[in-house]
């Protein structure tokens, strides 16, 4: 049976939570991710979703991407280089 509580929970937050650790891979050192390893989706969207976390947290990222000829797996090179101008 459902039950009222006097206030929400300490782990229910407000819109989608963030599935990468972004903040430790905005430490200021750069940082290889590789697919399939460290995220699941298509690099480009990664890429994307990479730069959209950075925005958020009001900084620029320095990102590389490729598709590593040795063993055929996508890479994402990422590390945070400086604050957004306001």
């Amino acid at each position: 049976m459902a039950e009222k509580l006097e206030q929400m929970p300490s782990w229910a937050h407000r819109g989608r939570r963030e599935y990468y650790p972004y903040d430790t891979w905005f430490d200021g050192t750069p940082w290889l991710l590789t697919r399939g390893v460290d995220f699941v989706q298509e690099r480009r969207g990664m890429v994307a979703r990479i730069r959209m976390a950075a925005t958020r947290r009001k900084f620029k990222v320095w990102i590389g991407q490729r598709a590593n000829p040795e063993t055929g797996t996508d890479e994402i090179s990422v590390q945070k280089t400086g604050s957004l101008k306001k």
